[in-house]
């Protein structure tokens, strides 16, 4: 801050409060135009003229590891019910809604900020009212998904080393001596 020079007839006091004026010419076109396009992007994701979602692509959970992703093989062997409607991947922190339906927690929750920006928060599959401080952790099916998972990649990597055994053994039995 400059120094004040002990003249108090200055017209601009400075006081050490700063106000933003907006520019006379408008200046805010621009960035109404910015969330206009972000708005509409934001439903092109996941909304279609008859109200269905968008189910192709809309970024799924960040929260998902590297290391926990579900490959195809495991998404296609995985019970319907272990499967996030608005995600069709594999639930590892799944939330029932006020509504009965259950979804993977970050999907949910994205879905019903996208909405609420929009004046609506509603369960995508039955179209009622969801409060989104009423998601409640579905902990057995947690479970369920959890075990579930655990013995599939037991089998696949029993499969995997069975094929490698059998392979190995068949390469050696053929071998000439």
């Amino acid at each position: 801050w400059p120094e004040d020079d002990g003249d108090d007839d200055d017209d601009d006091d400075d006081d050490g409060v700063g106000y933003f004026v907006p520019p006379a010419d408008g200046g805010d076109e621009e960035e109404e135009e910015d969330d206009e396009e972000e708005e509409e992007e934001d439903e092109d994701e996941y909304d279609s003229d008859d109200g269905s979602v968008d189910l192709t692509g809309g970024g799924y959970n960040d929260d998902h590891d590297d290391d926990e992703e579900d490959d195809e093989e495991m998404t296609d062997a995985a019970p319907k019910s272990f499967l996030c409607p608005l995600s069709l991947r594999i639930m590892i922190d799944p939330v029932s809604t006020t509504a009965g339906s259950t979804y993977e927690r970050s999907m949910i929750e994205r879905w019903l900020r996208k909405r609420n920006r929009h004046g609506t928060s509603t369960d995508p599959l039955t179209k009622e009212d969801v409060d989104p401080k009423f998601l409640l952790p579905n902990r057995a099916l947690r479970d369920a998904v959890k075990e579930w998972r655990e013995e599939f990649e037991k089998e696949r990597t029993r499969r995997k080393d069975g094929g490698a055994t059998a392979t190995a053994s068949t390469a050696s039995a053929s071998s000439p001596v």
